[in-house]
């Protein structure tokens, strides 16, 4: 019953979260203003050698003096993990059919495995230990573990460090992290791409509560249109026909299999729907999961969308931004934002000790945020490798292999009206990759 309370009060908690991260927001863009105004205050030339001054110009212009101008060379965004004149072990003794399979089996290793842990994560009944007032266990006790945030914020931890480790031992390249003041992007933009991302991670997470796994991964593939819509907004970008109706198809099937594509009895509590509409349409609660549902991934696709969109804006403005640059600055701040969230809703202790009551809970936890961490490297190392086609396939594939698996473990079943959308949406993914590849030929 407090479960399913919980679960009922979700958009309590997201006010909560948002209210903390709005604060935030303010709060730094006031510090943006006052740095602006200290740093225009100071005299140059007098401060060149003060490190207030130099880090303050750093996080606003992005160099240490006021009027570093940028020099936008002919090195891509993505980052280069080896570098030209220095390949990696694997290129030479490795054919390209070799490497394309290793960059593959990662990917599909690595989310696969990502995908799986976030459902057990968010769907399971792990045993926590409470205990009394003089700290004696007192009973033990089966639930969810309801914390998104706390599961956030572990994955950009890990992300954090894997990115702070690689470009420390990297340091001398030039691309990756420069001492040319000319090469260095304004530490604040990265903080807008770090809000957007950190929302759309919790709504991700919230979501799972309510709608299942495969109608999850569906609707990530609908974000095709606001994405589209976001580029327009945000970059000013143009798309053809094709693309728009691909995008829409996408979201037909994705609906439909919300609607429609549950067949017979789904035991699990985070099932939705079922066969009949006219019982669903009845079942009170099963309407609120869907509503609930439908409004958390309505969240996560327009932030998602927006950070996609503003970080491909800061690549094309600021040619000497790595991945990896973004990475460490993005998980940075979001480290930041979701402490705060934690501390502001006063969930930091207590979740923390509910972790620390239950092992296989830290184990899964610690598992989600390598998998995440690593399957970055693999994305960031296949788009250089490969270019960004071939690793839309690969993802593509992902999802669709992440919803069967997700169905053989879970037990979710689905009807013919179910795989006839499956294949209407993958179908559209491939009709809109091919007609992005085709504009570019």
């Amino acid at each position: 019953m407090n479960e399913n309370l919980t679960e009922t009060w979700w958009f309590v908690g997201l006010l909560k979260n948002l209210f903390c991260y709005l604060l935030c927001v303010f709060l730094f863009i006031g510090s943006v203003r006052l740095s602006k105004f200290y740093s225009l205050f100071l005299n140059a030339e007098k401060s060149r050698r003060n490190r207030i001054y130099k880090f303050l110009n750093r996080f606003i212009w992005g160099s240490t003096t006021r009027f570093g101008s940028q020099n936008l060379s002919q090195i891509p965004y993505f980052v280069k993990i080896y570098d030209s004149k220095n390949q990696d072990f694997l290129s030479k003794k490795l054919n390209k059919c070799a490497l394309f399979l290793f960059c593959a089996g990662g990917l599909l290793t690595t989310y696969l495995a990502w995908g799986i842990l976030q459902e057990r994560l968010m769907t399971s009944r792990y045993e926590f230990s409470i205990f009394n007032s003089t700290g004696n266990e007192y009973f033990t006790q089966k639930r969810k573990f309801k914390d998104s945030q706390f599961v956030v914020f572990s994955n950009r931890l890990g992300a954090f460090l894997i990115s702070a480790i690689y470009l420390t031992a990297f340091r001398r390249r030039k691309n990756d992290f420069s001492s040319n003041e000319e090469d260095n992007v304004p530490l604040h933009k990265y903080f807008y791409a770090s809000f957007s991302n950190i929302l759309s991670s919790y709504c991700q997470y919230e979501a799972l509560k309510f709608i299942s796994f495969p109608a999850q991964v569906l609707g990530k593939a609908s974000k095709i249109v606001p994405t589209m819509l976001m580029g327009i907004i945000v970059q000013r970008k143009s798309y053809p026909c094709c693309q728009y109706f691909s995008g829409l198809l996408i979201s037909a099937g994705v609906f439909s299999f919300l609607l429609y594509g549950y067949g017979g009895d789904d035991e699990s509590v985070h099932s939705t729907m079922t066969k009949n509409p006219k019982i669903y349409i009845e079942s009170h609660q099963q309407n609120f999961h869907l509503i609930s549902g439908l409004i958390l991934m309505s969240c996560y696709l327009a932030s998602d969308s927006f950070t996609s969109n503003w970080q491909n804006a800061m690549f094309s403005k600021y040619r000497q931004c790595s991945s990896m640059q973004m990475m460490l600055w993005v998980n940075f701040y979001s480290i930041l934002l979701t402490l705060v969230g934690l501390t502001g809703r006063g969930d930091l202790f207590s979740t923390s000790l509910d972790i620390l009551s239950n092992g296989s809970l830290a184990y899964d936890i610690f598992l989600t945020s390598i998998c995440s961490s690593i399957g970055q490297l693999f994305i960031f190392y296949t788009i250089y490798k490969f270019g960004a086609v071939n690793f839309t396939i690969i993802m593509t594939t992902r999802q669709a292999l992440s919803i069967l698996l997700s169905c053989w473990i879970f037990g979710h079943k689905v009807n013919l009206y179910g795989y006839t959308s499956l294949a209407v949406v993958f179908w559209s993914l491939f009709v809109y990759n091919y007609s992005k590849r085709s504009k570019k030929l």
